[in-house]
């Protein structure tokens, strides 16, 4: 337990910020075991750091998806599908306006995991870049797992994807990302 506190110290973790002032030292211990199982690269390391590897991927996947207009449109339309048998219509509309967004913050936290200066911000940048879009749309807790449920399954159906050398990696590094932010972010 004491373990995930000291992760998020020793990544200088920035706890004090009065947005965050409402969460726990659970909420905290909570997020630094999230962290620590899904970003950090396996190495036997007595204290993990976050994965290079992984910052890279998402960096270069940032790139290709918010560029790509035929791969964004294709991913954002896999993700409504498979979301709309769940999430009520007027808040999926709300999020297909919002998509763009909530990827491209995502995915900027991701890609910035490599930088202590990025890393510093991030309860700070989950919560206005991630939470705050995602509350502004109407979903509940429920829904926003759907979306990034539907996020890390559609993904390797993006049109284009599958002629991309390293799909599998780039797969690995949006899938841990997602799990991530879905799971402390709600």
């Amino acid at each position: 337990k004491y373990a995930h506190i000291i992760f998020i110290t020793n990544n200088r973790l920035d706890t004090s910020k009065r947005k965050l002032a409402h969460f726990t030292f659970e909420d905290f211990e909570y997020c630094g075991a999230v962290f620590m199982s899904l970003w950090t690269s396996s190495t036997t390391a007595t204290l993990p750091e976050f994965d290079t590897a992984m910052a890279s991927d998402l960096r270069d996947l940032k790139a290709i998806l918010l560029n790509e207009k035929t791969m964004f449109e294709s991913y954002r339309t896999l993700v409504t599908q498979q979301a709309q048998r769940t999430v009520p219509t007027a808040t999926l509309e709300c999020l297909q306006m919002q998509f763009k967004t909530i990827l491209r913050n995502v995915l900027t936290i991701g890609s910035g995991l490599s930088s202590s200066k990025e890393v510093r911000d991030l309860f700070i940048d989950l919560v206005e870049k991630v939470c705050e879009p995602l509350t502004g749309t109407g979903c509940s807790a429920a829904e926003v797992g759907v979306l990034f449920d539907a996020m890390i399954e559609q993904f390797a159906n993006v049109v284009g994807m599958t002629q991309m050398r390293h799909l599998k990696r780039y797969e690995g590094s949006l899938e841990r990302l997602l799990k991530g932010v879905k799971l402390a972010g709600m």
